[in-house]
């Protein structure tokens, strides 16, 4: 849930981003997002893991 809640924003954010930005930033912003997003939900799994609250 937290690596979905990280990598996709609202549709209207991702226009309104490439409106104020244009495309090329916000292609760069969502190649950073997108594995960022999976590093930051693969950590707290692991984290919650260790500190026994997963399964």
């Amino acid at each position: 849930m937290v690596t979905l809640t990280l990598f996709i924003p609202c549709v209207a954010s991702v226009f309104m981003i490439v409106k104020e930005q244009g495309w090329r930033r916000a292609s760069a912003m969502v190649v950073l997002i997108f594995p960022l997003a999976f590093v930051i939900g693969g950590l707290l799994h692991r984290t919650l893991f260790a500190l026994g609250w997963g399964t």
